[in-house]
């Protein structure tokens, strides 16, 4: 319900609560008012006829009154006859009830009132002053016609209702014009809230529209537009924040974007072996736009292929730089023909000077050579790798515990020897893989992962790591990644 109809309805319930008594007692108090005064109206006319007689006993025309409509003047004796009136009308059966009114009295007044009603097809009231002359021994008597007083009523009550009806509508009006005067900046002020989304909010039509209100006394309606005021300042700078906001944004989100397309270009591609005696593949998905995962390979010489699989402490820009410091570390290192455990030391030495940030990478590093099929390796932390046999049997390549690569100088890295003959794969991974949850926070797990492998018919490192990632995003569609996934495949032929 709007104010304009709350004030109307409040006024028109006032103007009723109040116009309705009053005109009810208004018409109570006419109607006493009217009595009273005919009352008082008959007796100075008994008491001047009465004053008459003693004066002029011997007159016989004592009603010095004019005829007034509705009401009857008139002398009778005891018997019941008429003496004298001031009117044409049969007074028989008027004087008969009076008669009988003063028959009741225990003494004969000067002047009583009484009333007295005529009956028959068309009853009649009466409101009677009837006085006594000792002197003559008659009555002195003036009546008053009750309908003519009731119709007089009647009509001060019409006028009354009359009266209260232009005071309804006077109300109504005034009330509409006072509503419309506090409803009017009220439906300026929302359609310019509705507005706002629509337009810049400092414009200088906006301004306008909050400046004409300066005018305004009412202390709620002022109140109201130092809110909007102060609500549009706000806004304002609510708006320019976000801009830059978004602006900061989409700059670090193509910033993000080209470090990934930068960290996607310096992982290997296709890395065709000599002899064909074997082919290795890797594949990274990272869980944000840039990974912390990292995996390399690369000839040493024209026998010796090095490899290498490692995950970073911590996730994004931060790790995706530990991943490229260590990548390229790695790389010079491995080509100054040190021994593999030599080069893990080295490397671990070199990342940990000055890493403020103690971040560490775990990781597996091998040497293989593609004649005789030797495969040399150092887990630094990570989780061992699988051999798939070619007659399907799996094998943990287990080693010596030792520590992450970058976080402690000076450690030493004990390396494992192991041989793939024709057939076998090589299966390395990150934990991404095995700690993937689905939507019921169920883990993908190592058992998962084993299971997968052991049934896999794939003649090739690419269909391995199709079927591998193919069963973790499945796993955990209904889950954003919270690891990135990165798995490693070495294939021997022969």
């Amino acid at each position: 319900m709007s104010i304009n109809q709350r004030i109307l309805i409040l006024v028109a319930a006032a103007v009723i609560l109040v116009a309705y008594p009053l005109w009810i007692i208004s018409e109570e108090m006419y109607q006493a008012q009217i009595t009273k005064i005919v009352d008082n109206s008959a007796k100075n006319a008994i008491n001047q006829t009465l004053l008459l007689m003693k004066q002029a006993p011997e007159s016989d025309n004592f009603l010095t009154s004019t005829s007034i409509p509705g009401r009857q003047a008139f002398i009778f004796d005891s018997k019941g006859n008429t003496l004298e009136s001031d009117g044409s009308n049969d007074l028989s059966a008027v004087i008969a009830l009076l008669l009988n009114q003063l028959s009741k009295q225990p003494t004969k007044s000067s002047i009583i009132s009484t009333e007295i009603t005529q009956e028959g097809p068309n009853p009649k009231g009466w409101d009677c002053v009837v006085g006594f002359s000792k002197e003559k021994d008659i009555f002195v008597a003036v009546c008053y016609d009750r309908d003519y007083t009731y119709d007089a009523s009647t009509s001060v009550q019409l006028t009354a209702g009359i009266l209260a009806l232009a005071v309804f509508v006077l109300g109504l009006l005034g009330a509409k014009l006072i509503s419309a005067r506090i409803t009017l900046p009220l439906k300026q002020l929302a359609n310019y809230a509705r507005q706002l989304p629509s337009r810049e909010i400092a414009d200088a039509e906006t301004q306008n529209t909050l400046t004409k209100f300066k005018s305004i006394k009412d202390k709620n309606i002022v109140e109201l537009v130092r809110a909007l005021a102060h609500m549009e300042q706000e806004l304002t700078h609510y708006i320019q924040n976000e801009k830059n906001t978004a602006a900061e944004r989409a700059r670090i989100k193509s910033e993000l974007h080209i470090a990934a397309e930068i960290q996607q270009g310096a992982l290997p591609e296709k890395l065709n072996l000599p002899g064909q005696t074997a082919s290795i593949k890797a594949h990274m998905l990272p869980a944000q736009e840039i990974g912390g995962d990292l995996y390399d390979y690369f000839m040493v010489n024209e026998h010796t292929l090095l490899f290498s699989l490692g995950d970073v402490s911590g996730k994004g820009v931060p790790a995706a730089l530990f991943m490229f410091a260590t990548q390229h570390m790695l790389r010079s290192l491995a080509m100054q023909g040190m021994p593999l455990n030599a080069i893990m030391k080295k490397l671990n030495n070199t990342l940990a000077t000055n890493n403020t940030s103690a971040m560490y990478v775990t990781m597996v590093v091998g040497r293989y050579d593609l004649r005789t099929g030797d495969l040399e390796y150092i887990l630094a932390g990570h989780q061992p790798p699988l051999l798939k046999h070619a007659d399907g049997t799996l094998t943990n390549l287990e080693g010596a515990a030792n520590f992450p690569v970058g976080n402690i100088n000076n450690i030493k890295f004990e390396s494992q020897m192991a041989k793939l003959k024709s057939g076998d794969r090589l299966v390395v991974f990150t934990d991404g893989a095995t700690e993937a949850y689905d939507g019921q926070n169920n883990l993908y797990g190592m058992k998962r992962l084993v299971s997968l492998i052991r049934k896999d018919k794939g003649s090739c490192c690419e269909e391995l790591l199709e079927t591998v990632f193919s069963s973790v995003t499945k796993f955990s569609e209904d889950k954003n990644m919270h690891d990135d996934i990165t798995v490693l495949c070495l294939h021997r032929k022969e």
